[in-house]
């Protein structure tokens, strides 16, 4: 049988909650995302917005059928709120994308009016179909039927919707954000790629970190807020 709880003291390093501030925890009901990189839709209302002091209020928010996660609403408040997800509030014009700080925390960035419906993600794995189609398959647990196949593992796609508005490459110049490694949190612009690492150029100087930990976000600017 499956456990609908967590104790405080084993949820992942990443959750910004105080761990001796009680005993248990929202236990987040299974997502697209890995548990380290997502939290449930309740705690992100209550312990990171502050928008409710109780899990009894975050169920009352979201019954109201006001609140949206990459634009479907949602009303259970363990769904898994993953990693770049949007977080959206249309009634007082608020939006929100989960992102990592620089000490490794989740958080939640305030994101402009245009992009609350804008979706970023990566290419994790294709799969070629018949007709000559390419299924692309998303580190976000989408899947798209694409026609062309100038896209690779680990570019990014930006959606608006289903449809893909713009897509950035992993490639020499490319602008990254890193979700993972020693510099989670990070920005830099990749100077080389050499086999599955790369060599970044960031705010404080030049670094190696892999591939995996990439999320390319824009050429010649940054194309979403994260």
């Amino acid at each position: 049988m499956v456990k609908m709880h967590l104790k405080r003291i084993a949820v992942p390093k990443t959750w910004p909650l105080m761990r001796k501030a009680a005993v248990f925890t929202l236990r987040p009901h299974p997502g697209s995302a890995r548990i380290s990189e997502g939290i449930p839709l309740g705690l992100a209302l209550r312990d990171m917005l502050q928008f409710a002091k109780s899990v009894r209020e975050c169920k009352s928010i979201l019954a109201s059928r006001k609140v949206l996660v990459n634009g479907k609403r949602r009303r259970d408040h363990r769904h898994l709120l993953g990693l770049f997800d949007v977080l959206s509030f249309p009634d007082i014009d608020k939006a929100y994308r989960l992102s990592f700080s620089g000490k490794g925390r989740l958080m939640l960035v305030e994101v402009k009016k245009n992009e609350a419906d804008i979706i970023i993600s990566r290419i994790r794995g294709k799969t070629m179909l018949t007709g000559g189609k390419m299924q692309l398959n998303l580190l976000n647990g989408y899947n798209l039927i694409v026609d062309k196949a100038a896209y690779r593992v680990g570019d990014s796609l930006i959606l608006k919707g289903s449809k893909v508005s713009a897509h950035v490459a992993m490639e020499k110049g490319t602008r990254i954000f890193l979700k993972g490694g020693g510099h989670t949190g990070m920005k830099g612009t990749i100077e080389e790629i050499v086999g599955d690492k790369l060599v970044v150029k960031g705010e404080t100087g030049t670094f190696e970190t892999r591939k995996e930990f990439a999320l390319p976000i824009g050429k010649d600017k940054e194309l979403v807020t994260v």
